[in-house]
């Protein structure tokens, strides 16, 4: 997948509500227009804007577009996996318990992960159920979760940007902030972009009455 097809797909398609809610995410903190007002932004224009920024990123991280979706993949296994409740251990000649359905889920977002070129449908399928799980664990406390809601209407973007911006890495000593988002070119921010584009896309095409 190249960005171009990416953006086409993703920031291309969305509504004039959702495509409002990217932008005012993404403007400001992130990327700025230097000579435009709000009004003058375009879907066209914005949707250069994001093309031109992760052709930078490419440049200075030395990263293809299929690299980078490969980082935003594997930034999220990185934040769910150690939460994900483990298959029932069974005594020998039992009968194998069902999995646990969180297990279920990320066990097929790891299928998703592991493709060699990822589409957009994966793409979608992947991000819906990590955010899904991540606003479970968030609201579990962190704790190992068996169930989870799988609802759109469940996930927060504010709620899962300010909590990824708290996680710490997993080192056993002098843990850091796992994401550092102090570099604008940097792989972590280029996760989090990708983030805010999936999360309005999934939103903008939830099913109405979805529960």
């Amino acid at each position: 997948m190249e960005s171009t097809e990416f953006i086409k797909e993703s920031i291309g398609t969305l509504s004039r509500t959702w495509y409002g809610e990217l932008k005012a995410k993404i403007l400001g903190e992130y990327l700025k227009f230097s000579f435009l007002n709000d009004e003058e932004i375009s879907l066209n224009t914005f949707s250069e804007k994001i093309n031109d920024y992760f052709e930078k990123l490419s440049l200075k991280t030395g990263s293809n577009f299929e690299t980078i979706i490969k980082q935003y993949l594997s930034s999220w296994d990185a934040l769910i996996g150690k939460y994900i409740a483990r298959e029932h251990n069974v005594k020998k000649n039992e009968a194998p318990l069902p999995l646990p359905r969180s297990r279920k889920y990320y066990n097929y977002a790891m299928e998703i992960r592991r493709t060699r070129s990822i589409t957009m449908r994966q793409l979608v399928d992947y991000s819906r159920i990590m955010m899904c799980l991540y606003s479970s664990v968030i609201d579990s406390n962190n704790e190992v979760i068996d169930d989870f809601d799988y609802s759109a209407n469940f996930i927060s973007l504010e709620k899962m940007i300010a909590c990824m911006k708290e996680e710490k890495s997993s080192a056993i000593m002098f843990k850091k902030k796992q994401f550092d988002i102090e570099d604008l070119y940097g792989l972590d921010t280029g996760t989090f972009i990708i983030t805010m584009i999936m999360y309005c896309f999934i939103k903008d095409n939830q099913v109405e009455g979805e529960q």
